[in-house]
């Protein structure tokens, strides 16, 4: 394999982990309450893998992958309507799969805003915020480690909450300047 394909190659797999998150939640979304969906998932990421020479460099990978994604879940789908285990139209189907892209990238949007709204908060406020919803601290045990009653902690967190949603509605619909 020349250099230019190793880089080439170590790019795309780091664009693929990039985008496993997305990924998973799109196929997840076609799909709710099915057990293939890991299944899916994972042979999305296969012919994705497969498929790598069709990306070109530079473009929309996320796009591109939902794109492959599609095709999978539409060969998955007319497997399923084999069986008759599908009740809608392939048509209904596509406009699922397409308003399901919609939702993720909005989703995308308020995951990017909502990083930016946490880093602007005080540093007691972001350290209390990540160790209860990133960590695996029960508000009990935050309490313990923190020595602040549990009240307090609840307080504190459903006023950070407020913050942030202030944020990101502001970010997401910011008000004109008046001139």
């Amino acid at each position: 394999m020349f250099e230019t394909e190793k880089a080439r190659d170590a790019e795309f797999v780091q664009l693929l982990i990039k985008h496993q998150l997305q990924l998973r939640a799109f196929v997840l979304s076609m799909m709710k309450g099915s057990p293939d969906v890991d299944d899916i998932a994972q042979d999305v990421n296969a012919l994705i893998w497969e498929r790598r020479e069709g990306f070109e460099c530079g473009t929309n990978f996320r796009a591109w992958m939902f794109s492959v994604a599609r095709f999978r879940l539409l060969a998955h789908w007319r497997d399923q309507k084999r069986r008759r285990e599908w009740v809608f139209s392939e048509e209904v189907w596509e406009s699922l799969a397409a308003e399901a892209e919609e939702h993720l990238a909005v989703t995308d949007e308020r995951h990017v805003i909502l990083r930016q709204c946490i880093r602007n908060l005080r540093p007691a406020d972001r350290g209390l915020v990540l160790n209860r919803y990133l960590g695996e601290d029960t508000l009990r045990e935050l309490s313990a480690r923190t020595g602040r009653p549990e009240g307090s902690l609840k307080v504190s967190l459903h006023r950070i909450r407020g913050l942030l949603r202030t944020c990101i509605s502001r970010k997401l619909n910011p008000v004109p300047d008046t001139p």
